[in-house]
């Protein structure tokens, strides 16, 4: 019960559980991280009865979050392609991503380069050296009219 609360998006949880039985997950529990559950015990309203109840703290919401986050990203590169096309595709950069999906350092995006077909068989090329980080907006860097590239017609 306590590990299906753990894996589910649920923030509190109450057991109706015996004494015997909640006092033996409060001392399991003390072998986890601290700071990931708080727990307490609290009366169910019928008579001297009472229920544990486990809330998971802040650290561990965030930390569920980035690994749904996490999981949505790797379903989507896996639509992209295989490991070794992201590589042809990506370059040295895929293992910056790598290491940004482990949590180990924020992905840099860097200098962005496109090449868009054209029509004729020619390409368009385009590049942009600001630095810049996934998950940040850019704000223009000034006021001028920028070419476009239209890829919403033939």
């Amino acid at each position: 019960m306590v590990n299906r609360f753990f894996r589910s998006d649920a923030v509190t949880e109450t057991f109706k559980l015996a004494q015997r039985r909640r006092s033996h997950i409060q001392s399991e529990l003390m072998s986890v991280p601290h700071g990931v559950v708080t727990s307490s015990t609290v009366p169910t309203g019928r008579g001297s009865r009472y229920a544990l109840q486990l809330t998971k703290t802040r650290e561990t919401l965030a930390a569920a979050g980035w690994n749904a986050r996490v999981q949505k990203a790797n379903a989507f590169l896996a639509i992209v392609g295989t490991p070794d096309e992201l590589v042809r595709i990506m370059g040295e950069r895929y293992q910056d991503l790598q290491a940004a999906l482990a949590g180990t350092k924020p992905y840099e995006m860097g200098t962005l380069a496109l090449t868009v077909p054209s029509a004729g068989g020619a390409t368009t090329s385009g590049t942009h050296t600001g630095s810049v980080m996934a998950g940040v907006k850019r704000k223009a860097e000034d006021e001028e009219e920028e070419d476009v590239i239209d890829l919403t017609s033939d």
